[in-house]
């Protein structure tokens, strides 16, 4: 880390020896030669030219050797820091899309219009692959069963046996939206016991559910920083597997006939969830949420794999 900073200080230490130069080359020979900005490459190659134009995607600058254009353009993401002919400098950072100047937030060099502030983009992204791989992983359990496939088991007796267990993965979609996918499991547990005393017949079942579920969902932010606040919606994808035992036995003549069946089942449901983010670490946090989904109350942890 320390290497990077001080390689990193070494190139803008030379992109501003460069502009100076460059400056003091032209006072010398103001009818031959014109200031030039330096334009820093990432990969430690440098350009001069004058810059037009500086945006969120690209760098748009004339050649020094042909400053009647072409205007060339070259992605942002390929360059590390600008040395303006009016004395001040920009690094570029491109993972994060935001920058630094030595005098102000962005530099505004004389003569030309002042460059865009760059900023998190408030619409879709344009780097996908970046975002998708700098996502965060988050694990928790829920509590309160909420969806279920089976019908007519109002008089059962229902039991989750465990809570359901979580696993989701999100990404930046843009400044405060987030994009993911998850999956979870659970299990519950139905029980129905009846006796009737005029025909002496017992009736007993049990049923087990088990739970999987694909969802999909978008998260919108509130707030930032290391306490986040936010709302997310989105479709849950259930598929439910169910195992049911019965016994019907007669009291006076001491008789059972037991019974077993099996069933599939598929159902699908919106959830809606509000809750909040803690982070506790460069790369760690917890998390809490609330309200509809494959659980009433969840809680667990939050992995980030973002290197920044």
């Amino acid at each position: 880390m320390q290497s990077n900073l001080h390689l990193s200080g070494c190139i803008l230490f030379i992109a501003l020896l460069l502009g100076f130069a460059g400056q003091a080359g032209a006072q010398e020979s103001k009818e031959t030669k014109k200031p030039a900005d330096v334009i820093i490459k990432a990969d430690g190659s440098i350009l001069y030219g004058k810059v037009i134009e500086l945006n969120a995607d690209n760098i748009r600058y004339l050649r020094a050797e042909m400053p009647d254009g072409p205007i060339v353009a070259i992605p942002r993401k390929d360059i590390y820091a600008i040395s303006y002919t009016n004395q001040t400098y920009e690094v570029l950072t491109p993972a994060s899309g935001k920058s630094k100047n030595s005098k102000s937030e962005t530099a505004i060099p004389l003569g030309q219009p002042p460059a865009q502030p760059l900023t998190e983009p408030d619409s879709l992204s344009t780097d996908w692959k970046n975002n998708i791989g700098n996502g965060a992983i988050k694990a928790g359990m829920g509590f309160s069963r909420q969806y279920s496939s089976l019908k007519g088991v109002d008089d059962f007796t229902k039991t989750p046996s465990a809570p359901s267990l979580y696993v989701g993965y999100n990404f930046k979609f843009n400044k405060n939206i987030k994009l993911g996918a998850s999956l979870g499991v659970a299990g519950f547990k139905y029980a129905y016991d009846y006796f009737s005393e005029y025909d002496q017949i017992g009736i007993k079942q049990d049923i087990t559910e088990k739970v999987a579920t694909l969802g999909a969902f978008a998260r919108y932010d509130i707030t930032g920083g290391i306490f986040k606040l936010y709302v997310l919606g989105g479709i849950d994808l259930n598929f439910n597997f169910v195992d049911i035992n019965g016994e019907i036995y007669f009291k006076d003549d001491n008789k059972k006939v037991a019974s077993h069946s099996e069933g599939r089942g598929f159902n699908s449901d919106f959830i809606a969830r509000g809750g909040s983010e803690i982070s506790l670490g460069r790369n760690f946090g917890l998390y809490s949420d609330i309200g509809l989904g494959k659980s009433l109350v969840q809680v667990g942890v939050v992995f980030s794999l973002s290197k920044k």
